[in-house]
């Protein structure tokens, strides 16, 4: 037993005269609880179960695909440069963000099983477009808030829709609404 868990007899306190099992086990049971030298051991809340429980589920019912794609973004980096101000004065932060999910809003058309959700005996293919996108909520994770009818928001609209689910993410004001019902996920 000693040899399966890697343990010398001289690193097991025991109560006895001699070690025993039930002095091994115990030590075997410790250290499994303790953490590591050098380790901060954090419960999971239940907002980051809830996350982990959704990326699994997602994982195990659909199959996912993983698209990389090259693309010049020069002219995009151009009309960001000349219209980051405008957006923000209109309450916008034009990131890349909203062209990526403006364009994956706009793939659908060329390829619409895309914007489906798999079963066991068929594909639903969805007209609408709901986009989630994943957040970072620092320690705390991932989170997914959908933008609803991506394919039809421009670009100020996506960026908005983008800035405020973010905000809404961050701050812990998302309702279940906010991130359910996503038909096409960009991470």
């Amino acid at each position: 037993m000693l040899e399966e868990h890697g343990l010398q007899a001289n690193d097991i306190p025991f109560s006895g005269e001699k070690l025993t099992r039930e002095d091994i086990q115990a030590e075997v049971d410790r250290r499994k609880q303790a953490p590591a030298l050098g380790v901060t051991r954090i419960p999971h809340d239940s907002m980051r179960r809830r996350i982990a429980e959704h990326l699994t589920h997602s994982l195990t019912v659909a199959p996912h695909v993983t698209a990389v794609f090259e693309a010049d973004f020069t002219a995009i980096a151009a009309h960001r440069a000349a219209h980051k101000d405008a957006f923000a004065k209109d309450g916008a932060n034009l990131t890349y963000t909203p062209d990526g999910v403006s364009a994956a809003g706009a793939a659908r058309k060329a390829a619409p099983a895309v914007n489906g959700r798999w079963y066991d005996d068929r594909i639903d293919i969805y007209e609408d477009v709901n986009i989630g996108i994943g957040t970072a909520l620092g320690e705390k994770g991932l989170i997914v808030p959908v933008v609803r009818e991506a394919e039809s928001l421009n670009l100020l609209g996506m960026a908005r829709a983008i800035a405020s689910l973010a905000e809404r993410a961050r701050s812990k004001q998302l309702t279940p609404d906010d991130v359910a019902g996503g038909t096409f996920t960009i991470t």
